[in-house]
């Protein structure tokens, strides 16, 4: 892309949270902040050299309300408690 003078744009997270931090509580527990904040550093340190526009989450609203209404993944039936934690 570079090479082709195309500037990337990375999206750290675009649903597919791995399925070890789903078992422990996905989006809903409040530790993900700072698993989210190690994994943003690991790809930061990789690719920081190249990419300068990052975008954190794709479609956050959607993916807590969905996600957790059984509707998206991680298929949860835990609306109005589980959007809210997302």
């Amino acid at each position: 892309m570079i090479k082709q003078n195309i500037t990337p744009v990375v999206t750290i997270y675009h649903w597919d949270l791995p399925h070890k931090l789903q078992e422990l509580g996905g989006w809903t527990n409040p530790l993900i902040v700072n698993w989210f904040v190690d994994y943003a550093k690991v790809l930061f340190t990789a690719f920081g050299d190249r990419v300068k526009y990052w975008i954190t989450i794709a479609e956050p609203s959607v993916m807590c309300y969905f996600g957790y209404n059984g509707d998206f993944a991680p298929g949860f039936n835990q609306s109005g408690i589980g959007d809210y934690l997302c």
